[in-house]
């Protein structure tokens, strides 16, 4: 299976996660635009591109919906009372690059 990881722009009110594939030799090349949330239905929204992407399986596609999903259930419980959380710690279990934290 191919690895993915997010991208993830971290701040108070919403989230935004985008995934990328990563390569053997840790390049990345972008495979899903940025989805907001709760701004928009970005699972719903990255559901959607996904299922446009025929070469990806659908295993993998399960895999990624999951991440994305986890990633928004550790924002809205660390973000609930302003209470901020060792980032790097999070994004070595989830698996996600942090570009951006407000």
């Amino acid at each position: 299976m191919s690895e993915f990881c997010f991208k993830v722009i971290w701040l108070k009110y919403a989230i935004a996660i985008a995934v990328d594939k990563r390569f053997k030799n840790n390049i990345t090349i972008p495979i899903t635009s940025f989805y907001f949330w709760p701004r928009v239905d970005g699972w719903k929204l990255l559901k959607h591109e996904l299922e446009l992407k025929p070469w990806l399986l659908k295993e993998e596609k399960i895999k990624i919906l999951n991440g994305y999903t986890k990633i928004i259930h550790s924002w809205k419980e660390n973000f609930k009372n302003d209470k901020y959380i060792k980032v790097s710690d999070l994004e070595k279990k989830l698996n996600f690059t942090l570009i951006a934290i407000d």
